[in-house]
């Protein structure tokens, strides 16, 4: 008797699902290369607001990976969660947490981080290098005036900072047009010592791991507290949000409720700069603690395996 093979189907998201794919494949199942095939047996995807990815199963279960290091908090009232998922894997205990503050209505497991290697936090005595990666356009280009907003002031504070240094070095790493990520002309034309780098969302790690501190928000400062390179995050205060056009544009609905939970203890915009630098090249117990709750244990591929086996 002829075994049916294992197929599944699967959306690629900026390398995100990488690990889940390599693991699906260590286990002998194979990604289908078509949009539709009766044959494939279930779906993974980075998100559930593409009904195509969903509607081309016909009726097969599907599963969602992580779209960004930071719990999926968007579908707190921004964005509004189908309810056929049959289980969305999360990296870490807050993303359990989380999941079940905001009333997701499916399952919800975590299987570890799967990003990066997950290294001890390795302290600085001075900066040399800094990597800032701005907040990103969408792949439309959209970038809402908020998070511009937040760029230029992180940026004026990280110059600022820097021309009262000697000997140091900033990369500006920056996905897309660099119009679009809010710092125009304007701020290139005054910084010539700055390195101005364009960049792929591509979760790649050279310009962390190079780095005496990073300041980003979201995915790469996420994996850069992962590698253990001294990391300060922006904007933490304001609320989660979403959108790709300024009509529909929302945030979070109950931000507050969970606020000083999510929120990364070090913030560029929130206190001394220098102070902030300093507590972040030299450690905290705060840090540690978030990044237990938020980086967790390295990714566990046969157990990912076996959850989506068990639920097929």
């Amino acid at each position: 008797m002829r075994l049916s093979p294992k197929i599944f189907k699967m959306s690629h998201h900026q390398n995100k699902g990488k690990a889940f794919r390599d693991a699906l494949v260590a286990r002998g199942w194979h990604e289908s290369q078509y949009r539709y095939s009766n044959h494939v047996l279930f779906g993974l995807f980075d998100a559930d607001w593409r009904p195509d990815d969903i509607a081309d199963l016909h009726g097969k279960p599907y599963f969602l990976y992580p779209h960004a290091a930071r719990p999926m908090v968007q579908y707190d009232g921004s964005v509004t969660p189908r309810t056929d998922c049959r289980a969305m894997f999360v990296s870490a205990p807050a993303g359990v947490y989380l999941m079940e503050k905001i009333g997701y209505p499916c399952e919800v497991v975590e299987v570890g981080w799967s990003l990066t290697p997950i290294k001890r936090f390795f302290p600085r005595a001075t900066v040399e290098r800094i990597t800032f990666a701005p907040i990103h356009p969408n792949s439309n280009g959209y970038l809402h005036a908020v998070d511009k907003t937040l760029n230029r002031r992180a940026y004026a504070r990280l110059l600022d900072y820097v021309q009262k240094q000697e000997d140091v070095t900033v990369t500006v790493r920056f996905c897309r047009d660099i119009n679009d990520n809010g710092l125009g002309e304007e701020y290139r034309r005054q910084d010539a010592g700055i390195i101005w780098k364009q960049a792929n969302p591509d979760s790649s790690t050279d310009d962390i791991t190079r780095a005496d501190l990073v300041i980003a928000h979201q995915t790469f400062a996420y994996m850069a507290v992962a590698l253990g390179v001294p990391t300060i995050m922006m904007g933490e205060d304001i609320a989660p949000r979403s959108g790709n056009t300024d009509i529909g544009y929302s945030y979070s609905a109950h931000f507050e409720d969970y606020k000083d939970y999510l929120m990364f203890p070090l913030d560029i915009l929130q206190g001394e700069t220098d102070e902030v630098i300093r507590t972040a090249i030299t450690g905290s117990e705060a840090v540690e603690d978030w990044k237990a709750r938020f980086i967790g244990e390295p990714f566990r591929p046969d157990y990912f395996v076996d959850c989506i086996e068990r639920r097929l």
